[in-house]
C-alpha cells in the first residue's frame, strides 16, 4: 500500500548532520525535496517549533482525520531513530 509520503529536508552548506540525514535518505532510497535552511521565513518557522538544528526534516503523509488531509512529523538535527520511525522505507524500496 502506497502512503504517498513526502520527505522535505532543509539543510545548510557545511552542515554535518545534513549531509548525514541525506546519505541516510539516499541510502533507502526515499526521495526528498532538498532546500534551503538559511531562507529567514524557514528559520522563523523552525525557531516557532523550537527546533534549533539543521537539517529540519518535514514527513507529510496523509491522514484524513485531519482538517488539512495531511499529518507532519517535524524535527532538527540528524536522527536516524526518527527518520526509521516516520518514513515508510518499504514504500520506496520496489
Amino acid at each position: 500500500m502506497t502512503t504517498q509520503q513526502t520527505v522535505r529536508v532543509y539543510s545548510k552548506p557545511a552542515c554535518v548532520q545534513c549531509r548525514l540525514t541525506d546519505k541516510w535518505l539516499t541510502d533507502h532510497k526515499v526521495p526528498y525535496i532538498h532546500d534551503s535552511a538559511e531562507d529567514e521565513g524557514v528559520i522563523a518557522a523552525a525557531r516557532e517549533l523550537g527546533i534549533a538544528a539543521a537539517p529540519i526534516v518535514v514527513v507529510q503523509t496523509p491522514d484524513p482525520t485531519s482538517p488539512s488531509g495531511f499529518g507532519d512529523e517535524v524535527w532538527g538535527g540528524f536522527q536516524p531513530a526518527l527518520l526509521a520511525k516516520h518514513i515508510n522505507t518499504e514504500e520506496f524500496a520496489a
